[in-house]
């Protein structure tokens, strides 16, 4: 039984990816979002054994990666094992990001007896906040919610290069608004 299940399951997903990854037809985003509500609860259930506190997040980044690359998917039979890998991407990039934001405010972290935020911190919102919104959103994308590259790249349709480029280029910008060169003092 358990077995004619997986079976149907196999090619109800197969059909359904096929479907999906002709973007171009009609019925493609009605059988994408049936083959997620199929698979759904599986994808949860792995991300939840991985990644408890943030499995919903996971599930929902992992789903617009599949929306995005549907159409990579050579062998439809195989949408499961692809999806899985997926939202396990997905997961490590959320632990990843969860060390980062960790490691972040240990050290930025404020002495509690002083209600007040430090000189330090005010510096540096300041100066994020000087910075223009695509400086600004760049970085907290990277640094804070801790997206990668290729999520960047992927997010604003642009080459990695590109991301890295404009990465460095707006750390030099925050650098700047923080010490700015002597010359300009005054």
């Amino acid at each position: 039984m358990k077995q004619a299940k997986r079976t149907a399951l196999e090619r109800q997903t197969a059909y359904l990816a096929v479907i999906a990854s002709d973007k171009t037809s009609p019925e493609a985003r009605d059988a994408f979002a049936r083959l997620i509500r199929l698979w759904h609860p599986r994808m949860m259930r792995f991300a939840q054994s991985r990644v408890p506190d943030i499995a919903e997040d996971v599930v929902q980044d992992a789903v617009l990666t599949m929306a995005r690359n549907i159409g990579r998917l050579r062998t439809p039979e195989r949408f499961g094992s692809w999806a899985f890998t997926i939202v396990a991407r997905r997961a490590a990039d959320g632990q990843r990001a969860a060390i980062r934001r960790r490691n972040l405010q240990d050290q930025i972290k404020v002495d509690d007896s002083n209600s007040a935020p430090s000189e330090t911190i005010i510096d540096l919102k300041q100066a994020l906040y000087a910075l223009s919104e695509a400086d600004r959103r760049l970085l907290t994308l990277f640094h804070v919610q801790g997206l990668s590259l290729v999520d960047l790249s992927a997010m604003l349709d642009v080459p990695t290069g590109t991301i890295k480029s404009r990465l460095h280029t707006a750390r030099a910008r925050l650098r700047d608004q923080l010490d700015p060169p002597t010359h300009l003092k005054e």
